[in-house]
């Protein structure tokens, strides 16, 4: 898989230059404000802002062709999330590249942390995008500053890509309530399910969950995997499951860069 991404890869800088325009057409959501796009046959992961569907096409500037490929989108403004939203974003473009690693196939399916790990530092490549991940983890959790915690767990769920957490509370005033606001949130993808979303929250009632699933159609069979995975559920209740939206990015980086932009304040007047 590694080897066919980068020959496809290294035949776009061929075929390029930077400075070149070009029009892309907007496949899907990776994360928020980075999605995937076609151009000239390629799947690329490239910064996006405004509102976009499937199939809109994208007038793109190559900035650079070489470590990376990086487009930018012409005539859109800077998000307003700064530097933590822009660590968002890379951390989601290294756990792409991460998790389409050789190395990656051989940990995936490790059965706890120590072993996932172990597994991936036989690889040196593999271990430098951890490592980038989790520098880049911390960058975002020192701008949260106690308001959630984010993680990158894949080890969580063996076999599933994409697996991140938002532990919310604290001084971001998302403290659980009677009215099912969730407390952590997990992003996940598994294979031939697709993504999903999973609310966990603390009612009045005891410990319950949410999910909203990508593919909607196969959520029986998406809960007949969650009924296997008893350490995470820890005895949760099922509270629904409903589609994701179609405008959303799945996993839980959309909640962290609305938690991330500036608070706009207002004066109160008494």
């Amino acid at each position: 898989m590694l080897s066919s991404r980068r020959s496809r890869t290294d035949a776009f800088r061929r075929s390029h230059r930077e400075g070149q325009k070009v029009r892309g057409v907007f496949r899907r959501w990776e994360a928020p404000e980075l999605g995937w796009v076609e151009i000239d046959g390629h799947w690329l992961l490239a910064r996006l802002g405004g509102e976009i569907a499937p199939g809109q096409g994208i007038l793109f500037e190559i900035v650079e062709l070489s470590p990376d490929i990086v487009l930018r989108q012409t005539g859109q403004p800077r998000g307003e999330s700064g530097l933590a939203g822009d660590a968002c974003q890379e951390l989601a473009m290294v756990r792409v590249q991460l998790e389409a690693s050789e190395a990656w196939a051989n940990a995936e399916t490790a059965p706890d942390q120590a072993s996932f790990l172990r597994a991936l530092s036989q690889d040196q490549e593999a271990s430098k995008l951890l490592a980038r991940i989790l520098g880049l983890q911390e960058t975002v959790n020192q701008a949260l500053a106690g308001r959630a915690s984010f993680g990158y767990v894949p080890w969580l769920l063996p076999g599933a890509r994409r697996v991140e957490m938002l532990v919310l509370g604290g001084a971001s005033g998302s403290e659980p309530s009677e009215g099912g606001d969730p407390d952590v949130l997990l992003g996940l993808e598994l294979p031939h399910l697709g993504a999903a979303r999973i609310h966990f929250t603390t009612t009045g009632a005891g410990e319950a969950f949410r999910v909203l699933l990508e593919r909607f159609e196969l959520r029986d069979a998406f809960l007949q995997f969650l009924e296997t995975q008893t350490e995470l559920l820890n005895g949760a209740v099922c509270m629904g499951v409903h589609p994701l939206p179609a405008d959303a990015a799945p996993g839980v980086l959309g909640e962290l860069m609305r938690l991330l932009r500036p608070q706009r304040r207002l004066d109160r007047h008494v």
